[in-house]
């Protein structure tokens, strides 16, 4: 089951009607976008991103959710990179414009012709978030209720302290007491690397690997707030999640693997 699919059978909710985000945009002066892309510019690594479905006035109807995300590189005049793991690297293309609330967009075209928008909601030397919603019905309860599922995307400026060989850095979050397990799986055999209980802190290791090894992190806590993200070089490693009662598991262990190439 995959990550998506499982937050939203978790959380007791079915979406349909999706569509694009249709908000009209400005049209920004060529000093303007240099200036933005001058800041953009550069490969943004370590992305955590999260979904939050709100309603009509922007109040959160649930919890928000940690999702599979990539990383992405921009190379300061149209061209984007898109990074979903560390070994697939897709090129597409992007553009920038205002939006009528006062926003900076970002137009991506990718690979295969499908596009996407993406609000810029902070953007500093070191970090850049990117926001997109998308109208959706919100089912509980018996009751359909329009709603808005809003996924927003924070990532950090690469820097050569990311780059740090055969290491594997996990993070997990949680917005209450937790216990994590991590265990490294290498040719079929299980290791426990590191195990914390009752902690109410943001959890971080650093594994040492090789490439097919698996990784397999087991976190006691409710299911709803908790986060489990991995990245090799910033880029990150995603994989199948379960979730039952108070676990969540990474099945069947998340396949490592190590980019050839960064952009």
């Amino acid at each position: 089951m995959k990550k998506l699919l499982l937050v939203l059978l978790v959380a007791g909710i079915a979406f349909s009607g999706c569509k694009k985000d249709s908000k009209s945009n400005v049209t920004l002066s060529q000093a303007d976008i240099a200036q933005v892309n001058t800041q953009l510019k550069g490969t943004w690594v370590f992305p955590v991103k999260t979904l939050t479905v709100v309603d009509d006035s922007g109040k959160p109807l649930l919890p928000g959710q940690n999702l599979p995300a990539a990383a992405f590189a921009f190379d300061g005049l149209n061209t984007v990179t898109v990074r979903p793991d560390p070994t697939t690297v897709q090129t597409g293309t992007y553009a920038l414009s205002g939006t009528t609330d006062g926003k900076l967009n970002i137009h991506v075209v990718y690979a295969d012709n499908s596009t996407q928008d993406f609000k810029i909601t902070n953007l500093t030397g070191t970090s850049l978030t990117i926001a997109s919603s998308e109208p959706y019905v919100y089912y509980h309860d018996g009751v359909l209720t329009p709603t808005v599922a809003v996924t927003s995307t924070a990532m950090q400026r690469l820097n050569s302290a990311d780059i740090n060989g055969q290491l594997v850095r996990v993070a997990v979050t949680h917005d209450s007491a937790y216990s994590v397990k991590v265990y490294l799986i290498h040719g079929g055999a299980s290791k426990l690397v590191d195990s914390l209980v009752n902690i109410n802190h943001p959890y971080l290791i650093a594994v040492p690997a090789l490439a097919g090894d698996q990784l397999k992190v087991d976190v006691l806590g409710n299911v709803l707030h908790t986060a489990i993200n991995a990245y090799v070089d910033g880029l990150p490693i995603t994989g199948d999640i379960s979730a039952s009662g108070e676990e969540t598991v990474t099945t069947n262990g998340w396949i490592i693997s190590f980019p050839s190439k960064f952009p």
